[in-house]
């Protein structure tokens, strides 16, 4: 609650700092109102130009083979294709110079309108400046001209180089066209269409630049960025004061950035067709050197295709090794049938034999078969008859006869068999050999033979994708469509980006109430003395006795019979709550002391004297402030003896240093200070002082003492014991704020009786009927302490 009510009365101690101050919030808002006033005579209406255009992909076209083979050869030649990089694009340097060079930016016209120089020309300028050729391209000098023509058609030319600060030409009576040689060139000022000599007077401002500079300040004007998260949408926004130089501007912009983006594109596709075109070159003879290699492998192996000739081999083995068992099997059965007939014993026994054809001849040995067939037939019916007849039988001997005369046929005809048959056996083992050195031979062949396949269907591959790859680049290259595509053209903003008059003159009536306010919270935050009332009120807790408003009388006693001036009504209200204080008959001793000098602490003891003798009272004003003694001088008391002289001299008297008030208030006596002595302290403290003041005591009504101030020395304190009452002077702008801080603690630690403040130097308007004290809390401590 308490820190609630200190911050309400800090509010309110501002709002009073800002009433004393009113004449500031008038002078702040009167100039803050002419400025506002002069920015609104020179507003110019600011207006966003803005288009929007979508960045789209160049088509790239399919490579016709699988995924492992696709692949952007334009890539090699040129860098990434993100949006960001084409924000950047957009707003380069390069490509701002030469919109630059479209647009003729390198001289900017601004012709002046009365006391406002009016919007920039562009195009229709009435008079024209001609650089010298290839001036824009390689100067580093900006060149401004000022020129005045008045009604009879005669210039005033003003030709100066900023860079240097050097005025190149200035000169009077000049006329169209004007030719100025300089050190840098030629310079011509011609009249244009636009140019017309009954107009009254022109006052035109040329700047002449380079294209790089003129680049830079379009980087900085010119806002350009992606419009939308996640699109590939710029957008290109200029703020200007001429609408329709904007849109030519930004559509100069776009159509730059594509004709740079089609030449960029052209020659990049210029660049692939020539690399493919020396790639497909050299594939085409590596496939030559590839077919001449094929031949050359087949004539050397003597095949014509590697896997049918091995297919052949493979199954002649196969027929080769059968017929080869079947002949060796014939033979070994035709070697145990000879054998068997040369074997005695065996001569009428039958033959062991079976013909074994082959694949190629089924019908081999079909002779023998049958010479052996006969002879195992007579065999048989020779057994028969010898089963039943004996050895001398005919028949037995005939048929024996046959028997050996076949059996010698056989023999011969097995011998000549046997012979072609080993000799087909050879053979065939011979063909068999081949047929197994041919397959042996098949995995180097093959091995050869799938790296020679190998690298021609890599060159085939490739050779197809180079082709494919050509002529989808050289689609490319015939492609004219942009690469930005206009979403919306350049348009201006409905509404001007520039304050409104009202607003402006708003903003400056605020700036007017501002500044003061700022000015007084700071100043207050930073002032160390105290400025009103409100403040010692609220820093301590010694009860305020009134405040005194200043006097414009110029004299220092002002309370007077018949005088009923504001400051004599406050004095008298002074004298009513000293009354309170002072509630008993020995308390008759004020004290009236201040923190330092200057504050109107002899001022205040005068009067606050003069106010209580006014009540017929008997009062006695003595000056104690014997090392600044001030008292006569401002009473008009002209009498060397005083305080001093009574202190060291014992043989004076208290009646001997009283002088009579000055007239008009016979029951005020004044005590003077005297001659101002070498050792103030000490007198201060001898035993003459309790005298005096008990004889005063007995003698007068009220005591009251014009002492040192507490700040400089401590005379005060040293008649701390002969006083009932403190009045404690402060004077705004004049006591510092550390001044309560020293009351505060002069007041807890009682080293004065019952102190009470007296505030000077407050405005005479500010004075009011005041109370004894500003709160209850105020009057317990005043009654309740001495």
């Amino acid at each position: 609650m308490e820190n609630k009510t200190s911050d309400i009365m800090d509010v309110r101690a501002l709002i009073r700092d800002y009433r004393r101050h009113w004449y500031w919030f008038v002078i702040s808002l009167f100039i803050c109102g002419l400025i506002g006033l002069f920015f609104v005579s020179r507003k110019k209406d600011i207006y966003a130009v803005t288009a929007t255009i979508l960045i789209e992909d160049d088509d790239k076209g399919g490579s016709g083979g699988s995924p492992e083979m696709s692949f952007d050869f334009s890539s090699m030649f040129s860098g990434g294709n993100g949006v960001d990089e084409e924000v950047f694009l957009v707003s380069s340097h390069n490509l701002f110079k030469g919109v630059a060079k479209d647009l003729g930016l390198d001289k900017w016209y601004i012709r002046r309108d009365g006391i406002r120089l009016g919007t920039p020309l562009h195009g229709d300028s009435p008079i024209e400046v001609v650089t010298p050729a290839g001036y824009a391209d390689t100067t580093r000098h900006a060149i401004n001209f000022k020129i005045e023509v008045n009604d009879k058609g005669k210039m005033k030319v003003k030709m100066k180089d900023l860079r240097e600060k050097a005025v190149l030409f200035d000169k009077d009576n000049q006329t169209l066209p004007l030719t100025i040689d300089t050190r840098y060139g030629r310079f011509i000022l011609a009249p244009t269409k636009f140019y017309n000599p009954a107009e009254p007077e022109i006052t035109l401002y040329v700047n002449v630049n380079n294209y790089d500079s003129a680049a830079e300040d379009l980087s900085a004007e010119v806002q350009t960025g992606v419009a939308q998260k996640n699109t590939k949408v710029i957008s290109i926004t200029y703020e200007t004061e001429n609408p329709e130089f904007g849109k030519k501007l930004i559509n100069t912009i776009i159509s730059r950035y594509n004709e740079q983006g089609l030449e960029h594109k052209n020659r990049r596709s210029e660049q692939t067709i020539r690399f493919l075109d020396d790639r497909i070159n050299l594939l085409l003879g590596q496939i030559r050197e590839n077919d001449e290699t094929t031949r050359e492998f087949k004539e050397h192996n003597g095949l014509a295709d590697v896997y049918a000739e091995a297919e052949y081999n493979m199954t002649l083995k196969g027929t080769v090794a059968n017929e080869l068992f079947q002949a060796e099997t014939q033979l070994e059965i035709m070697k145990m049938a000879r054998e068997f007939l040369n074997t005695p014993g065996n001569e009428y026994a039958l033959v062991p034999y079976q013909n074994v054809s082959t694949a190629n001849n089924p019908n081999a040995n079909n002779g023998l078969n049958e010479l052996v067939g006969t002879y195992n037939k007579l065999v048989l019916e020779r057994m028969q008859i010898a089963s039943t007849a004996k050895t001398s039988n005919v028949a037995l001997q005939k048929i024996s006869d046959q028997l050996d005369a076949l059996r010698a046929n056989i023999i011969v005809t097995m011998n000549k068999v046997a012979e072609g048959a080993e000799v087909s056996v050879r053979e065939l083992r011979r063909q068999l050999g081949e047929a197994q050195g041919s397959l042996g031979k098949f995995p180097e062949q093959e091995r050869q033979f799938l790296n020679i396949s190998r690298d021609r269907q890599l060159l085939n591959a490739l050779y197809s994708f180079l082709l494919q790859k050509r002529e989808a680049t050289a689609l490319l290259l015939a492609d004219t469509n942009p690469r930005g595509r206009i979403i919306d053209e350049a348009y201006t903003m409905r509404d001007s980006l520039s304050l409104s008059s009202k607003m402006i003159m708003a903003i400056a009536l605020l700036f007017g109430l501002l500044i003061p306010m700022v000015g007084i919270y700071i100043m207050g935050l930073f002032r160390t003395k105290v400025v009103e009332r409100e403040e010692i009120d609220k820093n301590t807790k010694v009860p305020v006795l009134g405040e005194i408003c200043q006097s414009r009388e110029g004299k220092t006693l002002v309370v007077t019979p018949g005088n009923n001036t504001p400051a004599v009504e406050l004095f008298r209200l002074i004298r009513t709550n000293l009354q309170f204080v002072l509630n008993g008959r020995d308390q008759k001793v004020v004290l009236v002391t201040s923190s330092r000098s200057g504050e109107g602490k002899t001022f205040i003891a005068i009067n606050t004297a003069a106010a209580l003798a006014m009540t017929g009272k008997r009062v006695a004003l003595v000056g104690m402030d014997i090392r600044r003694p001030r008292l006569g001088e401002d009473l008009g008391i002209d009498n060397p003896s005083g305080l001093t002289n009574y202190l060291v001299d014992s043989e004076l008297r208290a009646s001997d240093i009283i002088n009579t008030a000055p007239a008009g208030i016979d029951t005020l006596d004044v005590v003077l200070a005297g001659p101002i002595p070498p050792n103030p302290a000490e007198l201060l403290l001898s035993k003459r002082v309790t005298e005096l003041f008990a004889e005063l005591r007995r003698n007068y009504d009220y005591i009251v003492v014009d002492s040192a101030p507490l700040g400089l020395v401590s005379d005060t304190f040293t008649l701390a014991h002969v006083a009932d009452a403190t009045i404690y002077v402060t004077r705004l702008n004049v006591t510092e704020k550390s001044d309560i801080d020293t009351l505060n603690s002069i007041y807890a630690e009682q080293r004065l009786p019952r102190p009470g403040v007296v505030v000077n130097g407050t405005e005479a308007a500010a004075g009011r009927t005041y109370t004894y004290s500003g709160n209850k809390k105020a009057r317990r401590s005043l009654f309740g302490h001495k």
